[in-house]
């Protein structure tokens, strides 16, 4: 069993105890941050339970040091390259 498929299974039980109990015996039972609950639970009643439930890449979809391409020119630009 991989580690995407212990994630699977946690956030399927997450969902499913949320449909039986509270959020406050839900996050307790199950350890869950409330931010977490909720961005979780936007996105099963936005009909993204895929998202919710498939497993994340560990790459980020932007990396936070590179400009927009934009930006970029305008400071080549201005320097004179």
């Amino acid at each position: 069993m991989t580690q995407d498929d212990v994630l699977f299974g946690y956030r399927l039980r997450v969902r499913e105890m949320a449909g039986r109990t509270s959020v406050s015996e839900t996050r307790r039972g199950l350890s869950v941050d409330r931010s977490t609950y909720y961005a979780w639970m936007g996105d099963v009643e936005r009909g993204d339970l895929e998202m919710m439930l498939a497993p994340r890449s560990p790459t980020p979809q932007r990396c936070p040091t590179t400009s927009r391409r934009g930006v970029k020119e305008r400071i080549v630009t201005q320097v004179g390259g």
